[in-house]
């Protein structure tokens, strides 16, 4: 039977690859046009930029910490990146940023400087201008934003934004950090100036440029047509600081952009906490040898002693033992399967044993030390109070605390007086933040204000201020419980001739001694005829 003759194809025929329409090659053209220009937006690089804009946190080492505090104005970067990594990973670091970022109450009240005669306060002109000043008020909530700022302050020492007032409300838009760069001072010494690196837009795909004030685009659109360097000049007042230099523009607060800074004493951006990193860089090492005191503490150990034979009197000889080792493992290993993992058996042909305790392995919790001395250093003791203090103690570390951050406000008063200041025509007006989020410190503040009014020295901003309200909202409330018939319906105060005749004087609310926190605690006064 004749095999059949194997057709083989041809050497050059290739398998059929798939096609792609005309309209799929223009959209990838497009796609890859787009990359190259940085005009493409998709919700996973949008998103991307948006991470990038305020975490970037790096792990350091020693030796990259130690170079780093060698030379801290050409490591600004570096130390930022480390603030937020300790702010991941250390909670008694982050408690901290929080507690001195948060710990401001920013009260408002405000004096006018420019007026000459009393009756001015109630003419039109005054008037006129204090409607605009409350237009401001009202669209810019300063507890909010100013809070915001304060822990960037804390967690990176410089805080670069943008004042958006083209809406409804008025917010302040964070800027990139790495792409601001600090060129001087305002005259006044209020805040610093800096200059802005429009590579940002160009260098960072999927950042649109028209999520940024107008100010940039038109100096983008400036500094791309003309591709000249214009009037850098370093000097130049606050109104012409329009200069170019590449791709850094000269901003200012006339463009509405701003520098808040923790340290003014210096243009170096270093985070509050870094002396402190030298410290939080030993926490993982901490842990883990607290973790392996845990496992000594509960581990134990079982040791069989086993006999040996006394009575030999052949000479001696090599395991002299009552049980043979073989058969003594075998047993050993059928015991070891029936303890639990922290129990280990061991087996000794020793007449004599030492015992070994680990229980007082668990006496002293280093990690806890540790912490301990990292919260004594923060200067702090109320953010980490691990240690029994008295009433006095308590007062004076919150006093110290406040101390670390109340010199903050007068930046946020010239950002106020600058901005509302602008807007109004013909009258002027100085701007105080004050108080802390903390009862005692807003209990006293009310006191301060009832004991001025109760001998005649009225201060309608500074009630609202206490009362961590804005004067107009207080004066807005009052109007509408007023006109709303409130007043009607409030029960008449009991006077002095049928209340009780209780004995003694009025609780302080303010308690400085210890003696009398432990009496008010205990109850021990009732029994003399006083009261809880």
């Amino acid at each position: 039977m004749a095999r059949k003759k194997r057709v083989r194809p041809p050497k050059n025929l290739q398998p059929e690859q798939e096609k792609i329409s005309e309209r799929e090659v223009y959209d990838v053209l497009t796609f890859a046009k787009s990359m190259i220009s940085g005009t493409v937006y998709t919700p996973e690089l949008v998103n991307a930029r948006m991470k990038d804009l305020t975490l970037n946190p790096t792990e350091p080492t020693n030796d990259m910490l130690d170079t780093a505090l060698k030379d801290p104005k050409n490591n600004e970067d570096n130390f930022r990146a480390i603030s937020e990594w300790f702010e991941m990973t250390d909670m008694l670091y982050k408690r901290n940023l929080y507690y001195y970022g948060n710990m401001l109450s920013f009260d408002l009240t405000w004096t006018c400087t420019n007026i000459k005669k009393y009756e001015e306060y109630n003419s039109a002109a005054y008037k006129k201008d204090l409607a605009i000043l409350y237009d401001f008020l009202d669209k810019f909530d300063s507890k909010f934003e100013f809070n915001r700022a304060v822990r960037q302050m804390t967690r990176q020492d410089a805080y670069f934004v943008a004042l958006r007032d083209e809406g409804e409300r008025y917010t302040l838009q964070e800027l990139p950090i790495k792409y601001c760069k600090i060129t001087g001072k305002s005259r006044d010494d209020a805040s610093y100036l800096f200059d802005f690196d429009l590579m940002y837009f160009i260098r960072n795909i999927a950042v649109d440029i028209n999520t940024y004030p107008k100010v940039f685009r038109n100096k983008y659109r400036k500094r791309i047509e003309d591709g000249k360097n214009n009037g850098y000049i370093p000097s130049s007042s606050t109104n012409n600081r329009n200069g170019e230099w590449v791709y850094w523009v000269q901003t200012s607060p006339v463009d509405n952009m701003w520098c808040f800074k923790f340290n003014m004493e210096e243009a170096t951006q270093l985070p509050y906490f870094t002396p402190l990193f030298k410290d939080l860089i030993l926490t993982p090492i901490v842990r883990n040898l607290q973790t392996n005191k845990y496992i000594i503490a509960a581990s134990r150990m079982l040791v069989g002693l086993i006999p040996l034979l006394k009575d030999n009197k052949s000479g001696n000889s090599r395991n002299k033992m009552a049980i043979d080792p073989v058969t003594l493992g075998q047993f050993a290993s059928v015991v070891k399967q029936g303890l639990p993992n922290p129990v280990s058996l061991g087996v000794v042909p020793f007449d004599d044993m030492k015992e070994f305790d680990f229980s007082k392995a668990q006496e002293t919790n280093i990690y806890r030390e540790h912490n301990l001395n990292i919260g004594i250093n923060t200067g702090s003791r109320m953010s980490y109070p691990a240690q029994q203090q008295n009433a006095i103690e308590s007062q004076s570390s919150l006093d110290v605390d406040k101390m670390m951050v109340e010199y903050l406000y007068p930046q946020f008063n010239h950002f106020l007086n600058y901005y509302v200041n602008k807007r109004t025509k013909k009258y002027k007006f100085n701007f105080f933040f004050e108080g802390f989020k903390f009862n005692s410190d807003r209990q006293n503040r009310i006191d301060t204000a009832m004991k001025m009014a109760s001998v005649g020295i009225t201060s309608f901003p500074k009630i609202a201020a206490a009362w961590g309200m804005l004067p107009q909202d207080l004066q807005r409330q009052m109007a509408e419980s007023s006109m709303m018939g409130w007043i009607d319906n409030l029960v008449p105060l009991l006077n002095m001739y049928n209340q009780s005749q209780d004995q003694g004087r009025p609780q302080n609310q303010q308690i400085n001694n210890d003696n009398t926190l432990k009496s008010r605690e205990t109850g021990s006064n009732v029994q003399k005829g006083g009261k809880i």
